[in-house]
């Protein structure tokens, strides 16, 4: 996403996270989380100003944005899941640095 300048679940070439499981011979109905948020700036939220300055609280903010999105939450409670993997990348994106968190479910 970073490289490629985008934030969604497909690709700007269409490509899935479904097409990405096939892709890697991972074979299961599963789900995905996405979110971003950045380093060391001030981050406006509904719950008001955010900052991250350490990997626990980009941690916690991650996850944070999950449980208070319906879907995501939906996705992390989810009994049929009976695995996950969380994959982190952190990318200098117009002077910020951006840390990106994909949560996969299987």
């Amino acid at each position: 996403m970073a490289n490629k300048r985008y934030f969604a679940h497909d690709s700007p070439d269409g490509e899935s996270f479904g097409d990405r499981y096939h892709q890697f011979g991972i074979d299961c109905a599963g789900g995905e989380n996405i979110a971003y948020t950045y380093w060391e700036e001030n981050i406006q939220s509904e719950g008001g100003l955010l900052y991250h300055d350490s990997e626990q609280d980009v941690a916690l903010g991650i996850v944070n944005q999950w449980m208070n999105s319906t879907g995501h939450r939906e996705n992390i409670l989810r009994e049929r899941f009976q695995s996950e993997g969380i994959g982190i990348y952190v990318a200098e994106i117009d002077g910020a640095i951006r840390i990106y968190a994909t949560q996969n479910f299987c």
